[in-house]
C-alpha cells in the first residue's frame, strides 16, 4: 500500500471511529452503571438510552427487604432532587438536557419499595380460643373418633362463651 493510501485509510478510520463514538454517546446505547451516595446510602442503578433501568435500582440489596426498601426510598429522593436541581439551571449542552430528562422521568415513574418489618402484637384470648376451635374442627373432619368430637365441642363452646362475653 502506498503512503498516500495508508494516510487516507488512517484518516477514514479516525473519522469513522469518532463519528461512531459520538453517535453512541448521543444515543446512549451502552448500558452505564452508576453508584451515587445520597443521604449516607450508596444507590446503585444503570441507565441506557438515557433512561434509568428501574429493575437495576438498588438490585444488590434485594435479598434484605429492609435495606432494599431504604435504598429505593433514597433513590426516589435522589432522582427527584437531581431533577429539581437540573431544572433550575440553564442547560446549554445536549448531554445536560438528556440527563435532566432522564432524572425527571425517573422522578415521576420510579416507585420505591416501602416495607416495614415489625413484630405482630400477641394474640388475644379470644383469638387463641378461635384458633383452637378451628384446629379442633379441622382435626375432627372426616374422623369418627368420639374424643376428637368432644374436644371440638369443648373448645368451640369455650370460644362461643368468650365471644359472647366480649360482645357485652
Amino acid at each position: 500500500m502506498d503512503p498516500l493510501s495508508l494516510a487516507f485509510a488512517s484518516y477514514l478510520d479516525l473519522v469513522v471511529g469518532v463519528t461512531h463514538s459520538k453517535l453512541e454517546d448521543v444515543m446512549g446505547v451502552e448500558l452505564t452503571a452508576m453508584q451515587v451516595e445520597h443521604k449516607h446510602v450508596v444507590v446503585p442503578y444503570s441507565y441506557q438510552m438515557w433512561r434509568i433501568q428501574e429493575p437495576t435500582v438498588c438490585v444488590r440489596y434485594k435479598p434484605d427487604l429492609a435495606v432494599f426498601s431504604q435504598c429505593t426510598r433514597v433513590a426516589s429522593d435522589l432522582f427527584s432532587q437531581v431533577c429539581a436541581q437540573l431544572q433550575t439551571k440553564r442547560l446549554t449542552h445536549w448531554k445536560q438536557k438528556k440527563l435532566k430528562n432522564m432524572y425527571c422521568q425517573a422522578a415521576v415513574s420510579f416507585k420505591p419499595t416501602v416495607a416495614s418489618v415489625q413484630w405482630s402484637p400477641a394474640n388475644t384470648e379470644l383469638q387463641e380460643a378461635r384458633s383452637a376451635c378451628n384446629a379442633a374442627i379441622a382435626a375432627s373432619m372426616g374422623n369418627g373418633d368420639m374424643k376428637l368430637r368432644e374436644e371440638k365441642e369443648r373448645l368451640c363452646a369455650q370460644y362461643d362463651q368468650l365471644k359472647k362475653s366480649s360482645a357485652d
